[in-house]
């Protein structure tokens, strides 16, 4: 995409990445994303990245199908219920991005958007339960058994787990605070705290 954009003349690239997007990462997804930002640099060296965190909002990979999992569930399973996250609301993505295309010192810059507070997953799981007004038992999940239900999971059209998903959560998903982000942008991040009610509630 970036190689045709330059030769079509589009004058601004963004590309959305990924906080801890790294070419050298053990992990062939995060791997994947440190290497496309690579390449989009290379082919378009003004291009803007943005490395989002977990995005949030309807119908979302995260907060949505622990949702959809608790309604057909009496248990869940909890892969890596220690790992923390930056949640970041879409909007305040699209928001960004928006931002970046109107200002020309954005160009060739790096952005790491993450949400305003840090959670576990467990806290994150806790918090979906209690909007929806459920009680799940937790069951603590060894990566080794996540990553072969993953795969086994991929075999099915809209699978809710994949190994691309493991992988990201092995590893804190949080901003490093080595780049710029919302506040150079003149952005204030909803909190998920905010934003979650609006589409997580309970269930009758």
């Amino acid at each position: 995409m970036a190689q045709e954009a330059i030769a079509a003349g589009v004058a601004r690239f963004v590309l959305v990445s990924g906080i801890g997007a790294d070419r050298y990462s053990s992990s062939p997804y995060i791997r994947s994303r440190g290497r496309g930002e690579v390449m989009v640099q290379q082919a378009f060296p003004s291009a803007t990245i943005v490395r989002p965190g977990a995005m949030l909002g309807p119908g979302d990979a995260l907060f949505a199908t622990l949702a959809e999992l608790a309604r057909l569930l009496p248990v869940l399973p909890l892969i890596g219920g220690g790992t923390r996250l930056q949640p970041v609301f879409v909007e305040d993505v699209a928001k960004a991005i928006t931002n970046i295309l109107s200002d020309p010192g954005t160009v060739g810059q790096t952005y790491e958007l993450a949400g305003p507070r840090v959670y576990t997953l467990r806290e994150l799981v806790n918090m979906t339960l209690q909007l929806m007004g459920k009680r799940r038992l937790l069951v603590a999940v060894p990566f080794a058994v996540a990553e072969i239900q993953a795969r086994l999971f991929e075999f099915l059209p809209n699978p809710p787990l994949t190994t691309g998903q493991v992988d990201l959560l092995k590893v804190d998903n949080v901003a490093s605070k080595t780049l710029p982000g919302f506040q150079d942008l003149k952005i204030r991040p909803k909190t998920v705290e905010e934003v979650l009610p609006t589409y997580i509630g309970p269930v009758h």
